[in-house]
């Protein structure tokens, strides 16, 4: 089985009724795995957190390290979970809720970082990234890019 490995940009739109299509190349890998179900939360950014089950579990266990003064992100991440279905034509429902809370009404930003996918609304992600190029490179990396 291999491993999931998300990575990025999908420029995508929702339906009328809040569905997105998965890009084919996270559908084949989720598909290798056996994976249908993704779990969909709040991010701090105003974005969605996009989980497959295995990293849905990661993200709960470190959820529940968290200290007691911390709770308050806990309960943003856990208290928004959705559970969705992937359909046959590779679609999944983003509930109202959720599509609310991140701003999304139709063009939206599908980006893979790592073990998950974020989804934006895509001005909001074109202004986030926008703003982050001004800021300076962490230590680690700055000499290894341009």
């Amino acid at each position: 089985m291999p491993e999931l490995d998300f990575s990025g940009p999908d420029a995508l739109k929702l339906d009328d009724q809040g569905r997105l299509i998965m890009p084919a190349r996270h559908v084949a890998m989720l598909r290798e795995c056996g994976i249908d179900e993704l779990v969909v939360t709040r991010a701090r950014s105003r974005a969605l957190l996009i989980f497959p089950p295995a990293a849905w579990a990661d993200f709960r266990t470190a959820l529940s390290n968290l200290t007691m003064e911390d709770s308050d992100w806990r309960r943003l991440f856990l208290g928004n979970k959705v559970e969705v279905k992937i359909d046959k034509a590779a679609r999944f429902l983003i509930s109202p809720a959720l599509r609310k809370s991140a701003g999304l009404d139709r063009d939206v930003v599908l980006l893979g970082v790592g073990s998950h996918l974020e989804l934006w609304d895509a001005q909001r992600h074109a202004d986030y990234e926008e703003a982050l190029e001004s800021k300076p490179l962490p230590p680690g990396i700055g000499n290894l890019v341009i």
